[in-house]
């Protein structure tokens, strides 16, 4: 290279370092801003997990202490008719049995008592790991609210900060067009400074991963012509726009949404709603479209619908304990199995909902819910013994499954009251009888918390309590976090 093209090439340099200057300085202040939001933000999500870990500790001691007391007093019983045998000399046949019975329902009181117990353990273990002594449950509590309101107190500074800085960084981006134009110019390089602030726009790795993006969708969506194939890839730029994602990563749900043999006219609507439902939901928008296009199947749903369980689960997640991935977990792993039961998607995620807001992990929850749907609905084809448990609650094996068809979530309802309002001593065996052994853990804690389930059901069913829930949740996301930071560069 000549002496002159490199003083040339230097001079043009320095242009674009002076005029990209005060532009860096403020984009490093907005990142420096969202960095300490995003730690605010999982710091404010650990404290609420360990304020909700209190609760489910207390609950579970109540729980504990319930089945310990209903274990003592059916060992008592074993004892009183063991005495009654002895006394005797030569036990009925009907002695006999009950003595039997007596035993089996104190083997399974105590099964259920240390599985209390263990779930007790665990949530101690837990709370001990974050420092908090079960000792002194009350002083944490207070100290866990007080940095809940610090922690939100800071977010709302730093989300002002934010907004803000972002203001700053739109005029110093004008000044910054404006002055690496007027530098380059005065090198005698005007064409130059065009090109470089052109780059900046849009990167060439960006374009290229962006092309490569469009060439996976051109292998699973069917295009009659290249103007199809040329329009989907305007449209996906276009919702770059409104999204904080790059063009190259809506591509990519697009693809996946193809693959998934979702129709060609609704690729764009479903890449909007899977990231809109990833933002709201705290994951990424290719967990999003994942859980989208399941449900879609599962459920036999239109996008429209697909979008009202989205709302439905993220209202239930702000008004209640359990989290929206764990609703939406539970919801995954039940599936079709739901609609089949007589139980459409919105009382299943309230029944969800209502589960795993009470610290039950979500494949034991799925498992116990579906042993429960595969029990009601099964009409004539239930076993002598489910047919037994029935005849004790007051109800035909074939009338609950006709009317499982007709409102699942009141039948569901009806069946836990009836086996709340058995004697103590029953409940276990009773619900053993009906749903299995493995279901116990997740059915069990309903009995107690049916004023909870019945609020659940209720929310799903007013469109206006959850209506738009997720668009809001994504929308106030978006206005107080770094997604206005990547909304930005997207429409520079």
């Amino acid at each position: 290279m000549a002496a002159s093209d490199n003083l040339r090439l230097q001079v043009i340099l320095a242009a674009v370092d002076r005029a990209t200057g005060p532009f860096k300085r403020v984009l490093s202040g907005s990142r420096g801003v969202a960095t300490a939001l995003r730690n605010q933000r999982d710091a404010l999500r650990q404290l609420n997990s360990q304020h909700r870990d209190i609760g489910a500790y207390r609950e579970q001691v109540a729980m504990a202490q319930r089945a310990k007391v209903a274990l003592d007093a059916q060992r008592q019983s074993v004892r009183t008719l063991a005495q009654q045998i002895k006394a005797t000399g030569t036990p009925t046949a009907a002695m006999n049995a009950e003595f039997e019975r007596a035993v089996r329902t104190a083997r399974e009181l105590k099964t259920t008592h240390g599985a209390q117990e263990a779930g007790l353990q665990r949530l101690r273990g837990r709370l001990e790991t974050a420092g908090i002594s079960t000792r002194e449950l009350v002083t944490h509590e207070r100290r866990l609210r007080s940095e809940i309101e610090s922690t939100n107190t800071a977010m709302r500074a730093q989300q002002q900060r934010l907004v803000a800085i972002d203001a700053a960084q739109r005029r110093s981006a004008r000044i910054q067009s404006a002055g690496l134009q007027a530098s380059a110019y005065g090198a005698g390089m005007a064409f130059a400074g065009q090109r470089a602030l052109g780059a900046s726009v849009l990167p060439i790795s960006d374009a290229m991963e962006f092309e490569s993006a469009m060439a996976d969708v051109r292998k699973v969506v069917d295009f009659k012509t290249p103007q199809q194939f040329a329009q989907m890839g305007r449209d996906v730029e276009n919702l770059s726009m409104r999204l904080p994602m790059l063009p190259a990563e809506i591509a990519k749900i697009v693809a996946a949404a193809g693959q998934a043999a979702i129709p060609r006219q609704e690729l764009v609507r479903f890449a909007e709603d899977a990231a809109k439902m990833g933002v709201a939901f705290d994951s990424s928008a290719e967990e999003a479209g994942q859980t989208m296009a399941t449900w879609r199947t599962a459920f036999r749903m239109g996008q429209d619908e697909v979008v009202v369980l989205a709302d439905k689960i993220n209202y239930l997640g702000n008004t209640g304990p359990a989290s929206v991935n764990k609703i939406s977990a539970v919801v995954n792993r039940i599936g079709a199995l739901g609609e089949v039961a007589g139980l459409q998607s919105g009382p299943l995620a309230a029944l969800g909902t209502t589960v795993a807001g009470m610290g039950i992990e979500s494949e034991v929850s799925a498992t116990g819910i579906k042993n429960m749907l595969l029990t009601l609905a099964s009409g004539e084809s239930a076993t002598k013994s489910q047919r037994e448990a029935f005849d004790k609650l007051g109800i035909k094996a074939t009338t609950m499954a006709q009317v499982m068809q007709k409102d699942a979530g009141g039948a569901i309802m009806s069946v836990l009251q009836k086996l709340r309002a058995l004697p103590k001593a029953e409940q276990a065996a009773t619900m053993t009888q009906l749903f299995g052994r493995e279901s116990i853990g997740a059915i069990a804690p309903l009995l107690t918390n049916l004023e909870l389930l019945q609020g659940n059901f209720a929310k799903v069913a007013d469109a206006q309590r959850y209506g738009g829930s997720m668009s809001a949740e994504y929308a106030s996301r978006v206005a107080t976090s770094a997604n206005s930071l990547q909304l930005l560069k997207n429409t520079a």
